[in-house]
Order: C-alpha cells, then structure tokens, then sequence
C-alpha cells in the first residue's frame, strides 16, 4: 500500500477572467443603423479574439468586421429594415477566446440583445372636429408588413418614446381602436357617446405587426476559424440517425435543438446538471444545432449536428 501526495498550485498572477464590454440591450426602430463597439479583455496581455454569431448574420444584414477579431474588438453594424421587426429581441451571441499558446484557451459567452419596433407613424395632427369629438389624421405607414394600427388616448402629456409603446396601458394610455394599416384617418367620439374636454387628450399611434417566429427561438452557424483548444464540449457520433453523447467541460442540464432555419425543433432537460450525457431526438434528416445551457441557464456552447436517414 502506497501513499500519493498531490499539491495543487494555483497561479494567481497570471491567472485571466475574460470580461466582454457592450451595452447589454439596444431597441431601436426600423430603419435606424445600429454601431456598437464590443471589446474583451482579461486584465493581462493575452491576445483575446472576439467572435459574434446569431439571427441578425442570417435573417438580415447584420455584420461585423473579423479582421480585427483577434485584436479583441470588433464593431458591429447592423442597418435594419421594416422585415427585422420581431415580437420579441434578437439574441447575438459573443464569445471571446484568450490565445494562449499553452494549455486550453480560455473562454467567455455573453449575449447582447436587441429590439427592432416598427418606426413611429409620421404626420400625425389631431382637430377637435365638434365639441365631443378629435379627427385624428396621419401619413400612410411605410412599412407594409404591418397589418393594423392601434390608436391609444390619453390625458397626460409625457411623451412615450417609441421603444416605451409595448405597454401604453400601464403608462396610463386607454386603447381606443384598431384599424386597418391603409387607413390614414380615425374620428374618436369614444365609439358614439362623445368624449367630454376633447381638447384635454392626446393620442399615441402603434404599428401592429403578424406574429413571427421569435428570434429567442433562433440558432445559427458558428463563425469559422475558431481556435481549437476552446472547444468545450464534444457531440458523437455525428452525423448518425438522432442519437448523440456528448462529453463536457462543463455541466450540462439542458439541450435545445433547432433546425436550420431557427425553429426550435425538441429539447432535453437532464434530472441533474451532468458533463457526460446521451440525447435522442426523433428528427428528419438535415442540419441541426444543439444548444447546451448549465442549470442557471447560461450558454455553454453550441454544435452542429446532421442527422442521416
């Protein structure tokens, strides 16, 4: 019988936490260019390079300048349009990876969020039409995809920012109607009873669109030319015919699968949080990617799965 002695040493000097700077959320209206800065450090002089992926590279424009990925910044323009409107915000997933030439890369998620709104009707103006009712008149929406226009009253006099209009009635708005998005004019009598001080209101208008696929439900290819040695977690066999292991760094306590064009398309919660594990999903042959998230629901990573007949 033999004793054996391990001594851990813990090199705090050098020892990195990488953090990524950006501004966390942005809403902004259709139309609107967005130019954000996002830069990583790790407090000492590693090399940390910076990569971006999610809904807004694919559905629409979205962009950001690799070449400057190694040197821990990159900026990300998006100039967005009437078709970016969504329900809910898109997710843009960022990873920042120390290069380090020795032992594993070091590597950090973060996920910035943005909401696209429908730009604000313009032309507005308002006549008191009688002494019981306001004409309310504006120019044709520019964005066709909406279906109807929402006319809110009020009797306040704050000004609701466009991005502030999902919930007017909690900011003391009442929705008075719906109406088709060709019409241009609506004559508010509240509904044949006639208002009382009609010159006391003021009216919000709200671009009402079809409901879409929820960018929060979307996953997309992964950038290439990523380091190696960050690659935290392993999926295999693959391709085969559904059922997959897969081996991690870190624990795992759920998976999300979704096809190629962003639907979620099955999920997996393990009964505890593991770092090896099996999931099976009954799924046509294609292109998938998984989403591996720990029991607090932060993004390990994401793979790339293909599933054969």
């Amino acid at each position: 019988e033999r004793d054996m002695q391990i001594i851990v040493c813990t090199d705090v000097e050098n020892s990195s936490v990488i953090t990524i700077q950006h501004p966390g959320s942005i809403c902004v209206e259709a139309g609107e260019t967005i130019s954000e800065v996002i830069s990583a450090s790790d407090g000492n002089e590693h090399g940390i390079r910076i990569d971006a992926f999610g809904a807004p590279f694919i559905s629409s424009s979205a962009a950001y300048n690799p070449e400057t990925s190694d040197q821990g910044s990159i900026v990300f323009e998006w100039k967005t349009n009437c078709n970016d409107v969504q329900l809910d915000t898109y997710q843009v997933f960022l990873r920042a990876m120390e290069q380090s030439e020795e032992g594993p890369s070091i590597v950090t998620w973060s996920t910035l969020e943005i909401k696209i709104v429908g730009p604000a009707p313009k032309g507005m103006e308002t006549t008191i039409s009688d002494q019981q009712s306001v004409l309310i008149s504006w120019d044709t929406y520019e964005c066709t995809q909406a279906d109807s226009m929402q006319i809110w009253r009020s009797t306040g006099d704050e000004v609701i920012e466009r991005c502030m209009t999902q919930d007017l009635e909690s900011q003391g708005f009442e929705l008075v109607d719906k109406v088709s998005i060709d019409q241009v004019t609506y004559k508010d009598d509240n509904h044949g009873q006639g208002l009382e001080n009609p010159d006391s209101y003021r009216y919000q208008l709200v671009p009402e669109f079809p409901e879409l696929i929820d960018p929060a439900d979307k996953v997309f290819d992964l950038p290439t030319g990523l380091n190696d040695k960050a690659i935290k977690i392993i999926v295999y066999p693959n391709p085969n015919d559904g059922y997959f292991t897969f081996k991690s760094a870190d624990k795992i306590r759920f998976v999300k699968v979704f096809n190629a064009q962003g639907a979620l398309m099955s999920n997996k919660r393990f009964e505890e949080s593991v770092q090896n594990g099996e999931f099976t999903f009954n799924l046509p042959s294609g292109i998938y990617y998984a989403q591996f998230f720990s029991s607090n629901d932060r993004l390990i990573g994401i793979e790339r799965l293909m599933i054969r007949d």
